[in-house]
């Protein structure tokens, strides 16, 4: 089911789009006072949940993500009823595609999202 999630996205328009810095690993970074706000953390699943349906694309996806942040209520229907947000990403990411969070697959390149302010 994987190879269909982004299907309807994919082509290369006659090798016109052709990208050869993939696939790639995205790692999305929050800090603790950012994680705790409610935008925040919708953004953060609306950014990961478009990045896991990109299968071919994205092989490999690393969340950094304090620990012990509380989750808003009803973040998502595809996330299990956790009470810390780093869990409950990763289970909700789990859903669409388990294998962008297991380390090893080929990468080309590496590209870093922080969410919020920060250095």
């Amino acid at each position: 089911m994987n190879e269909r999630i982004s299907h309807r996205h994919r082509g290369d328009f006659g090798g016109r789009f052709t990208d050869t810095r993939l696939p790639a690993k995205v790692t999305v970074l929050l800090e603790a006072e950012v994680a705790r706000l409610p935008a925040a953390q919708h953004l953060s699943w609306m950014l990961l949940n478009l990045l896991a349906r990109q299968t071919v694309e994205i092989r490999e996806l690393e969340l950094l993500i304090p620990k012990g942040i509380s989750v808003v209520e009803r973040l998502s229907p595809l996330i299990a009823e956790e009470r810390d947000l780093a869990l409950a990403l990763a289970s909700g990411l789990a859903r669409i595609h388990p294998e962008a969070l297991e380390a090893g697959s080929p990468i080309r390149s590496q590209i870093s999202v922080r969410i919020g302010p920060g250095p």
